[in-house]
């Protein structure tokens, strides 16, 4: 939760600073580059920062052989999905040359192994190496970000996001290998071949649904409303998607914490069903209130452009609380296609509400289609998230 507050605070930071240094049109450009990156890595990291969050406690004397297949698995899928997202001309509006594009390959490999690396730590019950990593690489961003206004690249924004997080993965890789993981010892209790790769499905599938929604849509508004609007729109997003990573990272905490710790189940799930719910009653309550004056760093304009979205996206944290913290229970009983199905279901309808809604309402439209998305799945999954808390807390 640390390193998401602060590395959040740290990227809010990056995109003020790149508002007041670079152009508008370059901000937005460099954002709808970030995401595609963002969302590319995502669908190549497979999901295998909950695989190895939920079977890293037992995998004993085959540890690192576990986290290799895993590393091998990551980079072979970065680059086919990056190399495949350029040939299929889909990051034709971001301008890359040749060495760029290979530039675009490398980074989703990067993101894809920094954001599992989280994982791998906190289930070494290394997470102050978590806050670390997110705060000196947000960090070091900023600082690059600065030093390349003089460059005049258009890429310059992207660069400043990707080069310190490649620094990162090669640190945290070395220690994870070389330090981390030859202490694993004892009897490996991963389970066979079928439980195992029906848990990577589901939760591959499912990866790729929540990437869906939280990343295509900077890329929508950029194509649908131009460069101006996804600089409005930036930071806005950023503020929703890291409330909704911070009530990840308190789920998967739990899971982490289940797995060292079966017999405490019911006590830390009470503990993790408080936590979530104060941070989405705060997060709700707060940026209703506060949202538009907390753009105020980028400028007026900025606050204009987005303050009414972040309000109206504010509204839906209940609701996506919900829907985590079944998720979560989904992947302790490893019981995950049901929830599968809903979210699949609510990001369709999410991104065809958007593409409706933008061009009538403005950036608006895209939190009214979010927040009614949100709470048609949550009201779906409730009677069975009531039915298992009961059960498991007891």
């Amino acid at each position: 939760m640390s390193s998401t507050v602060l590395a959040s605070a740290l990227n809010m930071m990056f995109w003020v600073a790149a508002a007041r240094l670079y152009p508008t049109e370059a901000v937005g450009h460099g954002n709808a580059t970030v995401s595609a990156i963002a969302l590319v890595s995502g669908i190549a990291q497979l999901n295998l920062l909950s695989v190895f969050v939920r079977f890293l406690p037992r995998a004993g004397h085959r540890t690192t052989r576990f986290l290799a297949s895993g590393y091998a698995g990551i980079l072979t899928a970065s680059v086919v999905f990056g190399a495949g997202y350029l040939l299929l001309g889909l990051g034709s509006g971001f301008g890359l040359g040749r060495w760029d594009a290979l530039g675009f390959v490398l980074a989703v490999a990067v993101y894809a192994l920094f954001y599992v690396q989280d994982g791998i730590l906190t289930t070494f019950q290394r997470a102050g190496g978590v806050v670390v990593k997110h705060v000196a690489t947000s960090g070091a961003k900023l600082v690059l970000l600065l030093g390349l206004v003089a460059t005049g690249s258009r890429l310059g924004i992207a660069a400043a996001w990707c080069l310190p997080a490649a620094v990162a993965v090669v640190v945290v890789t070395f220690v994870i290998f070389a330090r981390l993981a030859p202490r694993a010892a004892g009897e490996s209790r991963l389970p066979g071949p079928r439980v195992l790769g029906n848990f990577v499905a589901a939760e591959y599938v499912n990866n790729l649904v929540g990437n869906v929604v939280t990343l295509v849509p900077p890329v929508l508004v950029l194509h649908l409303s131009g460069s101006v609007a996804n600089a409005y729109f930036a930071v806005p997003w950023l503020i929703v998607v890291t409330l909704q990573t911070l009530v990840w990272n308190i789920v998967m905490s739990f899971l982490s914490q289940a797995g060292h710790d079966p017999s405490g189940v019911a006590h830390h799930l009470r503990r993790t069903v408080g936590l979530v719910a104060a941070v989405a009653g705060a997060g709700t309550g707060g940026l209703v209130l506060l949202g538009p004056f907390l753009l105020l760093v980028q400028g007026g304009a900025f606050a204009d452009g987005g303050g009414t979205l972040l309000r109206v996206a504010a509204v839906s944290f209940p609701f996506t609380a919900v829907v985590i913290v079944y998720s979560g229970l989904a992947m302790l009983e490893g019981r995950l296609w049901p929830v599968v199905l809903v979210q699949a279901c609510s990001a369709v309808l999410f991104l065809v509400a958007a593409v409706v809604l933008l061009p009538e309402l403005g950036l608006p439209g895209v939190g009214w289609a979010y927040a009614g998305a949100q709470a048609l799945a949550a009201l779906a999954l409730l009677p069975s998230l009531r039915a298992r808390l009961r059960r498991l807390s007891s």
